[in-house]
Parts: C-alpha cells; sequence; structure tokens
C-alpha cells in the first residue's frame, strides 16, 4: 500500500507540474502571437500613414500643376514642372494629359512616357514595370483628374519597398493596390488567397496587409516570452513542492511524532508508585502518552522505540518535564513527605550538555524539599563515555536526585555498572515479575536480581505487578516499593489528584497460603 500511496503521489504531482508547464508554455504562446499581431497592426497603421503622407505630397504637386493644363507645352511649362519635381520628395516624374493624351512632361521623353504610362492612366493609383525610364524598376503612378484634363505623378516603388522592409517584423506587410500587390525589396506578385488582416487607406484606393497566421518563430517565442515562461515553472515548481510535501504528503511516523511533540500532543500521564510496607502512595513515573486531537491516545509502546532510535527522545523528555513541572506543584502542597517523581532518560539524553541545568530547572518548579527527583536511565542503549556518564550521574547524585537503572536485567547493563554508577535503585522488570507463582521454582530467578540488589544496598522497585500473589511475595521478599496494574494503571493528572492520599491494602504471603 505504501508503494501504491508513493507512485499516485508521484504520479499525481508530476501530472500537475506538466499540465501547469504545458498550459502555461501554450497560454504564453498565444500570448506572444498577440502581441506580435498587436505590434503587426500599429506597424501596418504606421505604413499606411507614410504611403498617405507621400501621396499627399504628390497630389499637392498635382494641384500646383494643375494652372499648366491650361497653357501650352512649352520650355518653361516643361521647367515649372521639372522645379514641382525637385521639391516633392520621391516624385520622379509629372506628366500633363488632355482626352487621355500626354501633351506635356517633365521627362523629354514622350515616347518613353507613353510606353509605361498609356495603359494605366484609367486607374486613379497603379503599380507599373518600368520598361524604358528605369528598366526593372517598380513605378506607383496617381492620377488627378480635372475638367481641363489629368496629372499623373509617379515614384520610385523602392522607396515603398524600403518602408515596408523597415516597418515589418516577424509578419511581412503587403501593399495592395488594385489587383497587384507589393512586398519588401519591391517584389510584386498575385493577389493570393491567404488569410490576411487589411488595413486600408481612407484616402486613396490601397491598402496594407499582413499574415494572420497563429505562430511565430520558436526564438521570438523565447525572447517575448521568456519571463512568462520563468514565472509559470516557478508556479510549476511551487505548486509541485506543495502537493508533494503537504496536499499529497503522508507524514512518516517520524514526522508525526516530531510534530505531536512540537505541538503539545505527547503528554505526561503518570503512574503511582506504592511503599511496599505502609501501602501509602510514595510517588509517580512520568510517562508519555501521544493524546491526538481527535481524542485517540496512542500507547507509548507505538513510538518511544522510534523517538529512542531517531534522537527525538530527548525533545519529548524535555516536553514531558516542562508540562509535568506545570501540572504536579498543586497536587503536592499537601503532601507531608518528599513525594518521588521518576523520569526516564536515556545515556545520551543524560550526556547532552544541558541536561543537569534542565533537572535543576524542574526542581525549582516545586517548594524546597517537596519532591525527590529520580533520574531512571534506561539500558535499551548501550552506555557510552562511561566516566562522563559517571561524573554526571555522581553530580546530581550530591544534589539529592536518586539515580535508578530502569529494567534491570533486560538491557545493557551488567554488574560492573551497577558497582561503578552511583545507582541506588533498580527497577526490576515485568518480565521477572510474570513467572511468580505458587508453583515451585516459579521464583528463583526474581529472588537471585533480589538478593544481588539487597546485597548492593539498592532500593528496589518491582514494575508490572499485577497479581494478589506477586505482591504477597514480593513482600516477604521485602523489596521497597510496587508499580503496577495491581495498583493503579497510569493516569491523567485529572484523575491524579483523587489517587494521590489513598493508601493500599498489602496482602501478605501468609494469608493467601492459608487460604
Amino acid at each position: 500500500m505504501k508503494a501504491v500511496g508513493t507512485k499516485f503521489r508521484i504520479i499525481t504531482t508530476l501530472f500537475c507540474v506538466l499540465t501547469i508547464l504545458v498550459g502555461g508554455a501554450v497560454l504564453t504562446w498565444f500570448q506572444v502571437i498577440g502581441g506580435e499581431l498587436e505590434q503587426t497592426s500599429a506597424l501596418a497603421k504606421k505604413t499606411v500613414q507614410k504611403i498617405d503622407s507621400l501621396l499627399n505630397a504628390s497630389r499637392q504637386a498635382a494641384t500646383k500643376a494643375h494652372p499648366l493644363l491650361s497653357q501650352p507645352c512649352t520650355t518653361q511649362t516643361r521647367t515649372e514642372l521639372e522645379r514641382l519635381v525637385v521639391s516633392v520628395p520621391h516624385i520622379r516624374i509629372i506628366n500633363l494629359y488632355k482626352e487621355k493624351t500626354l501633351f506635356c512632361s517633365s521627362y523629354n521623353d514622350a515616347n518613353a512616357i507613353n510606353m509605361n504610362y498609356a495603359a494605366h492612366t484609367a486607374q486613379e493609383l497603379t503599380i507599373i514595370d518600368d520598361k524604358t525610364i528605369s528598366p526593372g524598376d517598380k513605378v506607383i503612378v496617381l492620377q488627378t483628374a480635372y475638367p481641363e484634363g489629368m496629372i499623373t505623378s509617379s515614384f520610385s516603388g523602392q522607396w515603398l519597398s524600403e518602408v515596408l522592409e523597415l516597418l515589418s517584423n516577424q509578419r511581412p506587410l503587403t501593399l495592395h493596390i488594385g489587383d497587384t500587390v507589393m512586398r519588401q525589396n519591391a517584389k510584386t506578385v498575385p493577389n493570393d488567397n491567404a488569410r490576411h488582416v487589411i488595413v486600408q487607406s481612407d484616402k486613396f484606393p490601397y491598402s496594407v496587409d499582413y499574415p494572420a497566421w497563429k505562430t511565430v518563430p520558436v526564438s521570438l517565442y523565447l525572447q517575448q516570452g521568456w519571463l512568462s515562461l520563468l514565472l509559470t515553472l516557478c508556479l510549476a515548481l511551487i505548486v509541485g513542492v506543495v502537493l508533494w510535501q503537504h496536499i499529497l504528503h503522508h507524514p512518516t511516523l517520524y514526522e508525526n511524532l516530531e510534530r505531536a511533540i512540537a505541538e503539545g500532543e505527547i503528554v505526561p500521564w503518570y503512574q503511582p508508585v506504592i511503599h511496599s510496607g505502609s501501602g501509602k502512595f510514595y510517588g509517580v513515573e512520568v510517562l508519555a502518552r501521544w493524546v491526538t486531537p481527535s481524542g485517540e491516545i496512542i500507547s507509548p509502546d507505538s513510538f518511544i522505540p522510534l523517538a529512542e532510535e531517531s534522537g527525538l527522545i530527548v525533545p519529548l523528555t524535555r516536553k514531558l518535564m516542562a508540562l509535568a513541572g506545570d501540572e504536579l506543584p498543586s497536587l503536592l502542597e499537601t503532601r507531608p513527605l518528599p513525594f518521588h517523581v521518576s523520569f526516564n532518560f536515556t545515556a545520551s539524553h543524560i550526556q547532552t550538555p544541558n541536561f543537569i541545568d534542565e533537572c535543576r530547572a524542574f526542581l525549582k518548579r516545586f517548594p524546597e524539599n517537596s519532591i525527590r527527583l529520580t533520574a531512571e536511565i534506561t539500558e535499551r542503549e548501550p552506555f557510552e563515555k562511561v566516566n562522563e556518564l559517571k561524573e554526571t550521574l555522581i553530580f546530581l547524585e550530591s544534589r539529592s536526585v536518586t539515580i535508578a537503572l530502569d529494567d534491570f536485567g533486560t538491557g545493557y547493563s551488567n554488574l560492573n555498572l551497577l558497582t561503578g554508577l552511583p545507582v541506588g535503585l533498580i527497577k526490576i522488570d515485568k518480565l521477572f515479575v510474570n513467572g511468580i507463582s505458587s508453583a515451585t521454582d516459579s521464583t528463583k530467578l526474581i529472588d537471585c536480581v533480589i538478593d544481588m540488589a539487597k546485597s548492593l544496598g539498592m532500593k528496589i522497585i518491582v514494575e508490572g505487578v499485577e497479581t494478589e500473589y506477586q505482591v504477597a511475595y514480593l513482600t516477604h521478599k521485602q523489596v521497597d516499593y510496587f508499580q503496577g496494574y495491581y495498583f493503579s494503571k497510569p493516569l491523567p493528572v485529572n484523575e491524579l489528584a483523587a489517587a494521590v492520599n489513598k493508601t493500599y491494602r498489602i496482602p501478605q504471603l501468609e494469608e493467601i497460603s492459608h487460604a
């Protein structure tokens, strides 16, 4: 299931990231195309304005030449026409016609004029191929009609082709005059059927158009769309990270535990420790419980091993000390004797630089001499740097902190550690207690452990006592304290208040044997 979940997470994240990238690329594509079309439209309109300006100047030259239609074609008339040609930029020739017959021109070769222009005097604006004056050139001819005749002014198409080339971008601009078109480099081609956007002059019979295809070169796409593509990439990465780490992410137990510690879901519960001689409430061991926001209580067996393995046990224990320091003082105000409060500490936690300060800070939360802090050293990890560990424990012991060895006999402890460390208390694990019964030889193992602890002068807490016979037998063996479900399960602080002043009856072995 985990592999399936991971595969689904990968596929979903990749799909969303690719969808954003493809969608952003497509939107950028259309954005670039739209911007390029808008730019070309502006260039086409600018081209029309320039051509209109030239044709207006040609029309004004015709207006100035109009009086010459009423005069004979003399040398003076030709001189005046030549002067007009020189005064108007780009105009090559001005011709005067009466009844569609050339009678005077600024160019002195009438035959050449008739060969070039005679066939085009019927249209207001035309493009012709110059065959005599400047062979191979394209010539634009503007006709202006008057009652007395008409005047044609012409100028080279080369200028127009240069304008088209200068103002064209990725989409070539095309000049339409009648059925003929002119593109940049003075190329004229028949009118085609391709879809074009047409910009019509409102003053003269021509138009400028450009192709409306929905494509642009990749180089232009990257040049103009790089910022949008970069933002799309950033968005895709952000969405991918959010999906991967938060929305689709199923946190590991380590991540959940780390979060639970930070958010206060790991809380202290307290299991009573009972004095074997009096049955009175001697103290508590502070244990961890994971209480989820839904109210579910998660057993420590589900997360403590991971916490110890990963190192989270240190911040977890610190959190328990802080919370217990908040909860316990008000419950102990009426206690006449020092109250035993024990925590489980790993050797690695004890050897952290701030451990002694943490113990001092905890003790300061209580009135002086109201509690007896017990540091239970867990045996579930090997002891390293024994000399440094010993120095720390000796210092704590000198400050009235009891040193206990937890789960004795089940971990890495040995007799050398017992004699080398200032251990004043051992806790016999439930593993040894489970075997106690009225059967012969059922108590040999725990008898050995108890006798050894007594020989070393150590106090004994027996964990996991659950039956009357176990309590009676261990009382007979004169152990010091009991801890187990026979007396109480671990309690939250609100239930602990009712148990603090309780006195339990301790069954005697003789009573059970006679029964």
